[in-house]
Order: structure tokens, then C-alpha cells, then sequence
């Protein structure tokens, strides 16, 4: 559902409590500068982005400065979030907060207060909340991402990092391309087979001679085989290609030749004692 914070419009599910986590997916605006995308290009003034990303975070209520993301690779590594991260190079995957991450498409935390982000602009931005054990994902899943299971390699770092089950994980799945408008060639779908994760083979269809793969579908298959309940899934259903004026689309953008551009999908732990609509003031 769409809800109004301050002047910016937030996309949010229905499925977290408000009390235990914030959250929120960004979009397209002309209330912002370069239509509030949240990174960088090549031209763009990174004080723009900058700027977006703390407005998002104001309309969202987490801190910009503890932004926590990646440079995504559309693979299925996972990072550990914590203040007492340090990286890997000592050999540890975990890393603290305000990082920016080489090579990681899947960002998980225990910790409240640290907002863990995925950039997207047609790929799947998937939202993740273990309520029993205080612990958060954010997921970027493009194809190749999807094929690679980087849903089931969060939630087996969840389970083997964090001691969280998947039974009690609640899962969103944000604005994305949908089956509607989202045309593979036969190597994205020989790949998808090849996984396993969708034995009635739902996710493919053929429509007017196009092979059509539904990321919405095969996210959930792949979730539901982790062992997360399906009914503790929700699809937003909101292609971003058909809502090319709300959402940035890659596709869409290509076609008309716009600049690149990204939104995030954004989740952190309230901390404890925090009052809601206190804003980033934690």
C-alpha cells in the first residue's frame, strides 16, 4: 500500500508492525532532484543522491547515515550487519553499519537501528522480518540472482548467523517487473528449471510466442522451499515497468533513453523503547 510521510510518498507493506520494524521501498518523484533516485551516475552530483537518500530516510524514519548496502552483482552472497563488523579483510563477513559492500546482492541484521537497503529498478526488492528473534534482510533478486536462490541463502544465514527460523519469517516482495511485461530468453528459463525451486513449473509461461518469467512467483517458490510459510508472503503485485511514473524501470528507461536510475527497498529494527513517528531520532 501507498502511505504518505511528510511531502514524499512511501511504498510499505501490510505485513510488518510498524512497532517492531520501519521500513519502506523509495520511488520516482519530481519532488527531488534527478526524480529522488538514491544512486549514483555517471554526471549526477553525488551531493544529490546524498541529499535523496536522506529525505527518503526522514520519510521512512531510519538514519541515512547508517545506510548499509552493496555494490550488487545479481549473485546470492549474503552480508552480515553489525556495529562490530569489520569486513573481510580479516576474514570476516560481517560488517558494520554505513558500508557499502563489494559483491553482496542480500544484507541481514540483528541489530536495531541499522537499516539495511537493496537498489532496484525492475529487479525484485525483497523485505525480510523474523518478529520472534529481532532480525531483518533486505534482498536484491534479478534473474540471476532468483536462479542463484540468493532468497534461500538469506534465509540459511538468518537460521545458521542469527538462530532464526523460517516459520516465523514474514517476507515482502516489493515493486519489481511483473509477469506482465518481464520477456526472458530460453537461457533464463533453462536455468530456472535447473533449480528445482518450481516442480509445476508456474513461473513460465508462453504468451503470443514470448517466454514470459515471473520474478513475483518463482520468489515466492523459492521462499516457500526455505521454509518460510507461504502465508507469511506478500506479493506487492506492482509492476514496475507499467508503473514506469512511480517506480524506476530499467526497461523502461533503456527504451526511452533516460539515465539510469534506482530506488531502495530499506528496513530496520526498532530500537528499543523508540516511539513511533519519532522519525530518525533513535
Amino acid at each position: 500500500m501507498e502511505v504518505g510521510s511528510q511531502t514524499l510518498s512511501v511504498f510499505r507493506f501490510r505485513c510488518f508492525d510498524p512497532a517492531m520494524v520501519r521500513h519502506g521501498i523509495t520511488g520516482r518523484t519530481s519532488q527531488l532532484p534527478a526524480e529522488g533516485t538514491v544512486t549514483n551516475r555517471p554526471g549526477l552530483d553525488p551531493a544529490i543522491v546524498t541529499a535523496n537518500r536522506a529525505a527518503w530516510s526522514a520519510a521512512i524514519g531510519v538514519d541515512a547515515a547508517c545506510w548499509t548496502y552493496g555494490r550488487q552483482v545479481h549473485g546470492a552472497q549474503v552480508a552480515l550487519v553489525s556495529r562490530n563488523g569489520h569486513g573481510p579483510e580479516i576474514g570476516d563477513d560481517t560488517f558494520p553499519p554505513g558500508t557499502w559492500i563489494q559483491g553482496r546482492d542480500a544484507f541481514v541484521t540483528a541489530e536495531p537501528g541499522i537499516p539495511v537497503v537493496a537498489f532496484c529498478a525492475d529487479c525484485v526488492p525483497i523485505l525480510l522480518h523474523d518478529p520472534k528473534r529481532g532480525a531483518v534482510a533486505a534482498i536484491h533478486a534479478g534473474w540471476r540472482g532468483t536462479v542463484a536462490d540468493v532468497v534461500g541463502a538469506t534465509v540459511r544465514t538468518m537460521q545458521e548467523r542469527l538462530g532464526c527460523d523460517p516459520r516465523d519469517l514474514i517476507a515482502g516482495l516489493g515493486p519489481s517487473i511483473g509477469p506482465c511485461c518481464y520477456e526472458v530468453g530460453d537461457e533464463v528459463i533453462e536455468a530456472w528449471r535447473a533449480t528445482g525451486l518450481d516442480p509445476d513449473g508456474h513461473a513460465v509461461r508462453r504468451v503470443d510466442n514470448r517466454t514470459i518469467f515471473d520474478l513475483w512467483h518463482s520468489n515466492r517458490s523459492a521462499l516457500i522451499a526455505a521454509g518460510v510459510p507461504a502465508e507469511q508472503i506478500e506479493v506487492s503485485g506492482v509492476c514496475t515497468r507499467c508503473n514506469a511514473d512511480r517506480f524506476f524501470s530499467h526497461r523502461s528507461r533503456r527504451a526511452t533513453g533516460a539515465p539510469p536510475a534506482s530506488f531502495a527497498a530499506v528496513i530496520a529494527l526498532v530500537p528499543q523503547g523508540a516511539e513511533q513517528g519519532a522519525g530518525i531520532q533513535w
